[in-house]
C-alpha cells in the first residue's frame, strides 16, 4: 500500500511554475437551451480573456460546443467535451467521437467522471476513451475519485489503480496532453465547507505525481498538471488552491453562475 509520507520526496523534482494554471467549467447537463449557453459564456469570456496566468475551459454540453466554438476562441479560453467514445466512426447510436470533437474546435475531452462511471464506465472503457481521444489530438482531463475514505488508506490503492489502468498504453510523448482532475466522489455537491480539506488535497496531489512518476518513469510526468474538483466556490478556491498545491480546479455547479465563476477565475490568476 502507498505510503503518503514516502511519495514526498518527488517534489524536489517537480517546479510548479512550469505549469500553467486550469480553470475548468464542467456544465454538465446545463442549461437548457443555446441562448443561456451563448449568455453564459459572454458573461464569462470578458475575464477569462484578460487572465495572464491561467487557461479557462469551457466544456458545455454537446449540443452547444459547436455554438460556442464558432464565438472564437480568445487568449487562454478552449473549449472541451464531457465525454467521449472511443471509434472514431461506425454504427454507434448516440455516441460522440474525439474526430467530431476536434471538428469543432474543441482542444480538451474530459474522461472517467464519477458521473459517467456510475453509469457503468470501467477503467478498461475509460482507458480506451482516453487513448482515443490522445490519438486523435485532444487534451485528456482524465477524472478520479474515491467514493470514501478509509482510515486502513485502502482508497490510496483504488485511486493508484484508477490512474495505473485508465493510462495504461498511453506513451511518454503523449504527457503535454495530460491532466489529471482529483475529485473526490463524496466531497461532489457539498457546500463549500464539506469540500476536500486543502491538506488532504495536498497529499493526492503528491500521490498523483508519485504514481506518474513510477508509471512512466521520466521526470516529465511530473509536469502533467494536477486540478481539483468536488464542491469547489469562491469562497474556498484560493486555500484549495495555494495550500492543496493544485494546478487549478474543476468546477462544476459555480461555473455556471457568471459572478462566481469569474470570481474563481481571477483569484486562481492571482495566486
Amino acid at each position: 500500500m502507498l505510503n503518503i509520507s514516502a511519495c514526498v520526496f518527488v517534489l524536489q523534482y517537480f517546479d510548479m511554475g512550469k505549469i500553467k494554471k486550469f480553470v475548468i467549467g464542467n456544465w454538465k447537463m446545463n442549461p437548457i437551451d443555446a441562448d443561456s449557453a451563448i449568455e453564459i459564456f459572454s458573461g464569462v469570456r470578458g475575464t477569462a480573456a484578460r487572465a495572464k496566468e491561467t487557461r479557462t475551459i469551457i466544456a458545455p454540453p454537446f449540443i452547444f460546443l459547436n455554438t460556442l466554438t464558432r464565438m472564437g476562441n480568445d487568449k487562454n479560453i478552449s473549449f472541451g467535451a464531457q465525454n467521449c467514445y472511443f471509434e472514431e466512426k461506425g454504427a454507434y447510436t448516440g455516441e460522440i467521437s474525439p474526430t467530431m470533437i476536434k471538428g469543432m474546435s474543441a482542444d480538451y475531452c474530459i474522461i472517467g467522471h464519477s458521473e459517467r462511471r456510475s453509469l457503468g464506465e470501467t477503467n478498461d472503457i475509460v482507458n480506451c476513451k482516453v487513448r482515443a481521444a490522445l490519438r486523435n489530438g485532444l487534451t485528456v482531463i482524465l477524472c478520479i475519485g474515491e467514493a470514501e475514505r478509509d482510515a486502513e488508506g485502502v482508497y490510496l490503492g483504488f485511486l493508484e489503480t484508477e490512474l495505473r489502468e485508465g493510462l495504461a498504453s498511453v506513451t511518454k510523448k503523449q504527457l503535454p496532453q495530460l491532466l489529471i482532475a482529483y475529485e473526490p466522489i463524496w466531497a461532489i455537491g457539498k457546500s463549500a465547507e464539506k469540500s476536500c480539506a486543502p491538506r488532504d488535497v495536498h497529499e493526492m496531489v503528491i500521490l498523483v505525481r508519485k504514481v506518474l512518476k513510477d508509471i512512466f518513469r521520466v521526470n516529465a510526468a511530473l509536469e502533467v498538471p494536477v486540478v481539483y474538483g468536488g464542491s469547489v466556490a469562491a469562497q474556498n478556491t484560493e486555500e484549495l488552491v495555494r495550500e492543496g498545491n493544485v494546478n487549478g480546479l474543476l468546477v462544476g455547479g459555480a461555473s455556471l453562475v457568471v459572478a462566481n465563476f469569474c470570481k474563481i477565475i481571477e483569484i486562481v490568476d492571482a495566486l
